[in-house]
């Protein structure tokens, strides 16, 4: 019971560090410093994370952590615009198929099946932790790059985003479904390589809009900068 409270604290701690940082990455989103609206989202976890835990156990929670965790980008992430809940989905998956690289790597590290890494609450945490470094490594090149404009996007970035995402979750899912299998065990080491493919797919992506929206962006302020000029 004890050691169960405990996964969760350190679980959902991580999980709120990683898709802050992911939104940070992204949209350049900051973090609120507002106590209130800190109380109002860790009381809201705290609570959601308790009545499922009761009428269910401690795995199911970890899994049900991403319909949880939706507080995240309502009071903490900000400014608060209705595209932090757009992007949500988006940041959920992304960091999941990061989680699953490492899963996959450390089931070979400690030769044991993949299956039994994300079962193991520890190991779970081990891999959140682990794609929190993937996120900060982004944001590292990003910054240097000086790209700190706040990021909007528009339809066809959406699109193009979660065509990426969603076909890179359903490869990789398949894998890791057909990894468990005995007689698949052997699939493992292919299951890094295409894990770190589809990882390097989805960062290119989102890279490449990223620079396509700020340089809309710049395109729209040298607009308005050359009408002034003409006025």
């Amino acid at each position: 019971m004890i050691r169960d409270i405990l996964y969760l604290i350190v679980y959902f701690i991580t999980e709120t560090v990683l898709y802050s940082l992911a939104y940070r990455t992204v949209l350049s989103r900051g973090i609120t410093n507002k106590a209130v609206k800190w109380m109002i989202y860790i009381i809201a976890v705290v609570i959601t994370g308790s009545i499922v835990y009761v009428n269910n156990n401690l795995q199911y929670v970890m899994g049900a952590s991403i319909f949880i965790m939706v507080m995240l980008p309502v009071f903490i992430i900000e400014p608060f615009k209705i595209q932090n809940l757009i992007l949500y989905p988006f940041v959920v998956i992304a960091s999941s198929i990061f989680g699953m690289l490492f899963s996959f790597i450390i089931s070979i590290k400690i030769g044991i099946s993949e299956y039994y890494v994300k079962e193991s609450p520890a190991l779970t945490i081990l891999c959140q932790i682990l794609s929190i470094g993937v996120w900060a490594l982004i944001y590292v090149i990003k910054r240097r790059k000086n790209d700190q404009e706040e990021v909007v996007l528009d339809l066809k970035h959406y699109i193009i985003l979660y065509l990426v995402t969603i076909s890179s979750l359903i490869l990789v899912g398949s894998i890791q479904i057909f990894s468990e299998l005995e007689e698949y065990e052997d699939l493992q080491i292919y299951g890094v390589f295409a894990v770190m493919a589809c990882c390097t797919f989805v960062v290119v992506t989102l890279m490449q809009i990223v620079v396509l929206s700020q340089n809309a962006y710049i395109k729209k302020l040298n607009d308005m900068y050359s009408d002034g000029k003409d006025c």
